[in-house]
């Protein structure tokens, strides 16, 4: 048995560090960037402050709206609504700015719970869009994963209500703010609730011709089209 002393080598702990220094700071940058996991409201519902039923409400959201799921609990989901609000209208937000694709409603004295978060001028009109976040509650049962079913379901009231007076029309033959319009004469007469109006509606706006093609799921538009 060779019982010579041996070497052992140790690791250059400078240059260790210098390595793992810029590794943890990616791994916390792509952790702080990691995006959130999106929900879909399939009805208009209540954003509160709490779970629960007896809680208070801080907003309202749209029926097909998106929103970031932050945590889930007792039934509910923590969500944030990240939207779009004109520039002295910040009570009533919108999915994108400069379309009226409405994406929830804050009462005025709820207003300063929504955290601005970025702003942009529209060249054309010159008017400012604001982007904002607020937080609450919904619960779980009036989110969807994902729009397919939201759109399946307004896909079938479409059809069968928007044909009896005339041909049904193609969603992409117009742009989401004409469609706010068309609904606004064509919804009453459907007969159809309100909330079922507002849903044609949201899927429309989303299938226009300035808008379909920033869906958020490629299936959307791919079962719209088999359906024609």
């Amino acid at each position: 048995m060779d019982k010579r002393p041996q070497t052992v080598f140790f690791p250059d702990l400078a240059a260790l560090r210098r390595g793992l220094v810029p590794l943890m700071f990616a791994i916390s940058l792509a952790a702080g960037t990691a995006r959130a996991e999106p929900l879909y409201a399939s009805a208009t519902v209540p954003l509160t402050d709490t779970p629960g039923a007896q809680a208070t409400r801080l907003a309202q959201v749209a029926v097909a709206a998106e929103l970031d799921r932050i945590e889930t609990r007792d039934g509910y989901h923590r969500v944030a609504l990240k939207a779009w609000a004109r520039a002295g209208a910040e009570q009533v937000l919108f999915s994108l700015p400069g379309k009226r694709i409405l994406a929830g409603q804050i009462p005025k004295q709820n207003i300063g719970l929504a955290e601005p978060l970025e702003s942009l001028r529209d060249p054309e009109t010159g008017i400012t869009w604001n982007r904002v976040s607020i937080e609450g509650w919904i619960p779980q049962s009036a989110a969807e994963p994902r729009l397919d079913p939201i759109w399946a379901a307004a896909w079938e009231l479409f059809a069968e209500r928007c044909t009896a007076c005339h041909q049904r029309r193609v969603p992409e033959h117009y742009t989401a703010n004409q469609w706010r319009s068309l609904i606004k004469v064509m919804g009453p007469r459907t007969g159809l609730p309100k909330e079922e109006q507002m849903l044609i509606l949201a899927f429309l706006q989303n299938h226009a011709s300035d808008t379909i093609d920033q869906q958020p799921k490629a299936g959307a538009r791919a079962d719209t089209d088999a359906r024609r």
